[in-house]
């Protein structure tokens, strides 16, 4: 984790080859998270090939299933939210290689990984939505691995010591997502979006906070 241990020495704590494989990691987690938003702004704007080359570069890293994952609505007041709002919403398939869809939307676990619709439409409202590339937890684990990342570049710059993350936080903070994904996976339960969101999320901070101190030296 960061730490605000000063080096007393002016030489730097870290060498070119310790930076650059943190630069690198940091530049793939922001590639990683603004490509899931990327590919439904693309949809939105009529940008086909944009859209498609996004949604089918995630479909090997995620099941992109419509009902837990978030949409762009650019036509909404409040443009983010859940894909499906209500019992009543038509979606369709337009953009990912995959086995078409276009029809109304009843929940089925068989079709998570199968159905990969990525547009959606429900009622009363009808707004149209477009799918964010990869499902609410995914989304949530690219953005705090790159939001963790950003955060030692400060400790960085300023030459302070960082260090590793214990193995005990690691688990804490990844267990949320196991058992959560576990649960759905052979039981009856099925999470939320927001449930899916926080687990991500905790997960990202865990991946980076561990990796990062590890590409850095950390002792």
């Amino acid at each position: 984790m960061p730490s605000t241990d000063t080096n007393s020495d002016a030489k730097s704590l870290y060498s070119s080859r310790q930076t650059i494989l943190y630069g690198l990691y940091a530049v793939l987690s922001f590639f990683l998270f603004i490509g899931t938003v990327l590919a439904p702004w693309f949809a939105a704007q009529g940008n086909n090939g944009a859209a498609s080359t996004l949604y089918n570069f995630y479909k090997p890293l995620c099941h992109q299933y419509i009902e837990r994952s978030f949409c762009y609505f650019p036509n909404a007041t409040f443009p983010f939210g859940n894909c499906i709002t209500s019992n009543k919403c038509f979606v369709e398939t337009r953009y990912t290689n995959a086995t078409p869809y276009s029809g109304f939307f009843h929940f089925s676990k068989a079709d998570v990984g199968r159905m990969r619709a990525e547009v959606a439409r429900c009622f009363p409202s009808g707004k149209e939505g477009f799918k964010f590339a990869v499902c609410s937890r995914d989304f949530a684990t690219y953005l705090a691995m790159f939001l963790t990342a950003l955060a030692f570049l400060p400790l960085i710059l300023k030459n302070k010591r960082v260090s590793r993350l214990s193995f005990i936080v690691f688990v804490i903070l990844i267990l949320p997502l196991i058992l959560d994904g576990t649960l759905q996976l052979f039981t009856s339960w099925e999470s939320s979006n927001l449930i899916r969101f926080f687990t991500g999320f905790l997960a990202g901070v865990a991946i980076s906070a561990a990796l990062i101190p590890a590409l850095l030296g950390a002792e």
